[in-house]
């Protein structure tokens, strides 16, 4: 199953360049209660669904390249 653009990027946000899967999915599901938008709450849960299927070494070689760059 295939990553969007919007949940890659949430991936890159929250795992930086460490790519640790289980991190990860600890960030995201903690920042869900703090999270407003409820378009953004449903992909950040769809993105764990996604993570949590994943094999941690299929997570570290993720391509997160396609990710939208908040800094520009």
């Amino acid at each position: 199953m295939p990553f969007t653009i919007d949940e890659i990027t949430i991936i890159k946000l929250f795992c930086g360049d460490e790519k640790n899967r289980d991190k990860t999915i600890a960030k995201i599901r903690a920042s869900i209660p703090n999270t407003e938008e409820v378009e953004i709450k449903e992909i950040m849960e769809s993105v764990i669904r996604k993570i949590n299927a994943m094999t941690k070494d299929k997570f570290s070689e993720l391509d997160l390249s396609m990710a939208i760059d908040h800094d520009e």
